[in-house]
């Protein structure tokens, strides 16, 4: 099992993998689909709140597209 981090307005990209696609590999059990954000800005340069608002809105989408998934990477792993 592993975690696959998608830029979400890169899917479907030319060697990027379809929602589809991300879709069967999240039902297969053996891949989780994380957010690495929706279009991948230069965070250093935004505000905190850009940031944040960035990586909510693409783990909204990755949930509407993909289903909620079991743990919340958002906040860390569990200690």
């Amino acid at each position: 099992p592993f975690a696959m981090f998608i830029i979400n307005k890169n899917m479907g990209n030319q060697g990027v993998i379809t929602w589809e696609q991300a879709k069967e590999m999240k039902e297969s059990g053996l891949v989780t689909i994380a957010s690495h954000s929706v279009d991948h800005p230069e965070f250093t340069k935004i505000s905190t709140k850009d940031a944040c608002d960035n990586v909510n809105k693409s783990y909204n989408e990755i949930e509407e597209k993909l289903g909620k998934e079991k743990g919340d990477y958002r906040k860390g792993p569990d200690k």
